[in-house]
């Protein structure tokens, strides 16, 4: 008997990869079915075999494990750090740069279609139209022409199309503003009334509004912070939501300074969302780190 069971289990791998032949499988199916120890053998070959790590190896497995979450870690953080960089670069170098106006910034042409044209001097490179309604009805247009650090440095020449207004319509006033404060100058007017006043344009303030609500949200979550300092689940959340503030009044400083003026609402809003999440994550990412640190 104890011949048989060397040979069926010297069979058995073979057996169990259905690798032999109709004769074989039939002897080895007779001996597995009044043999307990090599139906044993049998289950121990198809089960998976797991792997035991000695004791003194665990410690070394989970600290190559911690040093590798630390090394990504540490790489994320030098990639979100670099992008604020880099985002922080092209914020300052493409802010706009308002011209003040003088003699041939701009040519006003009548045409007799009903329109006005608005030709530009060739070293300009963008300019803003906006219009509105007073409350008498009459259409008021607002130029302004500007350029950036980034369209210096690289010299090129506007392309800038003509701007056409249509004239036959309502009265209307069409000012250049500087965007500094000073009264607009008025280019052009379709109206026979003597204007009797003047034109100013205004910046928006709205991001100082929205540095305010920052601030105070910060201030509320760090009371909350201090009142759940012993509850570690909340204290880890609000850690977390801390930062959010903290990041955006960042990424404000960043592309307005203290100064929360601006004449370039959307612009300026959008650079400042968008690097704020950056921020976060950097930020994030370092909390991340330095638990861990702490922890080990």
């Amino acid at each position: 008997m104890k011949t048989e069971c060397s040979i069926v289990r010297d069979l058995l791998p073979l057996y169990a990869e259905d690798m032999v032949s109709e004769d074989t499988r039939a002897f080895v199916d007779g001996h597995l079915g009044h043999c307990e120890e090599c139906r044993r053998k049998l289950s121990e070959i198809k089960e998976p075999e797991t792997i035991h790590l000695p004791e003194e190896e665990v410690p070394l497995t989970k600290l190559r494990s911690g040093l590798r979450r630390k090394k990504t870690g540490i790489i994320i953080l030098t990639v979100l750090i670099s992008l604020v960089l880099i985002l922080s670069a092209v914020t300052a170098f493409t802010s706009p740069s308002y011209y003040r106006y003088e003699d041939g910034l701009i040519t006003v042409t009548e045409n007799a279609n009903g329109t006005v044209t608005l030709d530009f001097r060739d070293d300009v490179r963008f300019y803003n139209c906006d219009m509105f309604t007073d409350p008498d009805g009459m259409l008021i247009y607002t130029i302004s022409a500007y350029t950036t650090a980034l369209e210096e440095w690289l010299g090129r020449v506007s392309m800038n199309a003509p701007l056409t207004i249509p004239t036959d319509g309502p009265e209307m006033l069409i000012y250049y503003t500087e965007n500094t404060g000073s009264d607009s100058i008025l280019l052009y007017t379709n109206s026979d009334t003597q204007i009797g006043f003047g034109m100013q344009v205004l910046p928006r303030l709205a991001l100082g509004y929205y540095v305010i609500l920052a601030a105070v949200f910060l201030a509320v979550l760090v009371i909350l912070r201090l009142v759940m300092r012993k509850n570690e689940r909340m204290r880890s959340v609000l850690n977390t939501l801390i930062l959010v503030p903290v990041s955006y009044i960042a990424s404000h400083m960043i592309v307005s300074g203290f100064d929360s003026r601006t004449y370039s609402m959307v612009r300026d809003f959008a650079f400042t969302v968008v690097i704020s999440f950056v921020i976060f994550a950097a930020l994030y990412t370092l909390l991340r780190l330095v638990k861990k640190r702490r922890d080990n």
